[in-house]
């Protein structure tokens, strides 16, 4: 087992690289491009952040207590929480930049994702204002304008039933889809980030399974809690199965990034045989489990 994780992190460590260097070279191709499709790096990047932080939680650590021996640091629900971090994070990239049918729609999404972070930005409560923090409140608000106007003058937004521009509007639902919109229920023409994962082609079994076990470690739930003492076979699958979906999940967001860039596009067209041969069979294992 300890042969087939350390194989599985040195993938890990590649795809992780992978992802660098395309997203470096996509930043500085979108350098000071404005268009909405220009933030796509910035969420490549949020995922880079979240795979090396991983990457450091899957290292061996080790605790010097008082008594002066040793004790291993193993912090399996941050591991996991993490993966399932990469999961919401790349479903989120898809949901925004991955083509629908109708681009507005993508557009739309995006819009009302800025709109709700803003809007919630603007709820925190604050004492003594300062200057500094005023003029991030007047530039929110003077951007919060903009963008409604944006999303009032999507063609695809406009063909939307009045009860439903105004709701997705009021409550800045950007989880919506085509197909959550022909819900009858208002309360389903959102989607959760379960859902959202489910959409960038995960199979549903998988999902099923991996989702909730994810969740049981990003909240102190009865197994997360009962699962940081461990023997040391049931850690090293653990950490085996950590390492492989967060494989098969970054080799997910390269392949994307290629779908809609023209950059990571060409990356992977320059990349040696032999590692696009090991990209692609980490892809495939990943679509097929």
């Amino acid at each position: 087992m300890v042969q087939d994780f350390d194989k599985a992190l040195t993938r890990y460590n590649f795809l992780v690289e992978t992802l660098d260097q395309m997203t470096t070279e996509l930043e500085i191709a979108l350098k000071g491009d404005q268009r909405w499709f220009s933030f796509g790096p910035r969420i490549a990047r949020k995922f880079l952040n979240q795979a090396y932080s991983l990457g450091i939680l899957l290292s061996p650590k080790v605790l010097e207590q008082i008594n002066e021996t040793d004790r291993p640091i193993e912090d399996i629900s941050s591991m996991y929480s993490l993966l399932r971090m990469q999961f919401e994070t790349h479903a989120a990239y898809y949901h925004f930049f991955v083509p629908a049918q109708n681009i507005e729609e993508n557009i739309l999404r995006f819009r009302l994702w800025e709109l709700d972070g803003l809007r919630s930005r603007l709820k925190f409560k604050r004492q003594n204002v300062s200057l500094e923090t005023q003029e991030l409140i007047n530039k929110d608000t003077a951007y919060i304008l903009i963008i409604e106007n944006a999303i009032k003058s999507l063609s695809y937004y406009q063909s939307l039933p009045i009860k439903q521009q105004e709701e997705l509007l009021k409550k800045s639902l950007w989880k919506f889809t085509d197909e959550s919109l022909m819900e009858t229920e208002k309360s389903k023409w959102g989607n959760s980030f379960s859902r959202l994962i489910l959409n960038t082609g995960l199979k549903q079994d998988i999902h099923d399974d991996l989702y909730n076990y994810l969740s049981m470690h990003t909240h102190p739930q009865y197994i997360g809690v009962i699962q940081n003492k461990l023997t040391e076979e049931e850690r090293d699958m653990m950490y085996y199965v950590a390492v492989m979906n967060s494989c098969f999940v970054t080799a997910f967001i390269i392949e994307d990034l290629a779908k809609r860039y023209v950059q990571p596009k060409d990356y992977l067209k320059r990349m040696d045989k032999t590692k696009f041969e090991v990209y692609e069979s980490i892809l495939q294992g990943g679509r097929n489990i």
